[in-house]
């Protein structure tokens, strides 16, 4: 007896505890005042979804349109190409068409190199060509590209010089050279017509 007795004791007293506490959905209910930790949380997550959110939307951005400067752009048509071309003549300014291709890892990796070179070098204009898109492989095989990437120099409306380039040293000095020579020269000789 003494045993039930005391079990129903206990059994007693866990019922007044659990009628004297507050239900759940009580606690849960957001307050007028929350606490200066809850708000500190609260915008560190929301500064995490903007993270995330802009992590993801520059993922989509193609690589090679990354932090292109001013006077870099990519062709969008053959025609805008020559035309971008045509309008360069007058003024004199040195065009250098960069062929390139989506999955040519070279590419990808001298891209910001690249861009370095375009930003010292802002009176000249840098066209880009997108040889996966296949209105472009026409023109790649009209001009003998065959590697990439491949840089072409049209000065006054002509080709004066074709090269390719990488991340070697040697390479990088000849294209920033050669980008000094044509830029600074008025009339180019050993010219090949084209365009």
């Amino acid at each position: 007896m003494i045993f039930s007795h005391s079990c129903n004791l206990n059994l007693s007293s866990i019922q007044r505890k659990t009628r004297q506490c507050r239900p759940v959905m009580a606690s849960c209910q957001p307050s007028s005042n929350p606490h200066p930790d809850a708000i500190r949380r609260r915008k560190q997550h929301d500064l995490l979804v903007e993270k995330r959110r802009m992590e993801e939307a520059s993922r989509k951005e193609k690589w090679w349109m990354k932090d292109m400067p001013s006077n870099m752009k990519v062709a969008e048509s053959k025609e805008k190409l020559f035309s971008t071309i045509r309008d360069a003549i007058q003024p004199r300014v040195l065009v250098v068409i960069v062929y390139f291709s989506e999955e040519c890892y070279t590419c990808k990796t001298f891209q910001p190199k690249l861009n370095q070179i375009a930003l010292k070098n802002p009176s000249v204009l840098f066209l880009k060509v997108n040889g996966t898109d296949d209105q472009w492989k026409p023109l790649f095989e009209e001009m003998s590209v065959t590697k990439v990437p491949w840089f072409q120099f049209v000065k006054n409306g002509m080709v004066v010089k074709q090269m390719s380039a990488n991340l070697n040293p040697e390479k990088l000095r000849e294209l920033r050279d050669q980008i000094y020579f044509y830029n600074k020269q008025e009339d180019p000789e050993h010219a090949t017509p084209n365009v």
